[in-house]
């Protein structure tokens, strides 16, 4: 009994990603692209090693392929409401 409702709820589930599926490819481009950011060291404007510095800083960034992920990914996701307004 239990089975056959998660079952009928795993289907409906499936057949709305399906129906919906420009909008859940941009949620996982867009949140996979925002969780990739990568990081690196700048160590007071000087070229010697991160562990001789005074005050070492990290700052974080994206590739550009990245940003061009996420671009897309949140184009992807504009017009999915665009044409899901119309209907």
């Amino acid at each position: 009994m239990l089975g056959k409702r998660i079952r009928k709820h795993i289907f409906e589930d499936g057949v709305l990603v399906l129906w919906h599926w420009r909008l859940v490819l941009a949620i996982i481009m867009v949140v996979g692209g925002l969780l990739s950011f990568q990081s690196g060291r700048y160590c007071d404007g000087s070229t010697s090693d991160h562990f001789s510095c005074t005050r070492p800083s990290t700052y974080y960034y994206y590739p550009e392929w990245m940003v061009a992920v996420i671009v897309i990914g949140v184009i992807l996701g504009v017009l999915w409401w665009l044409r899901d307004r119309e209907r």
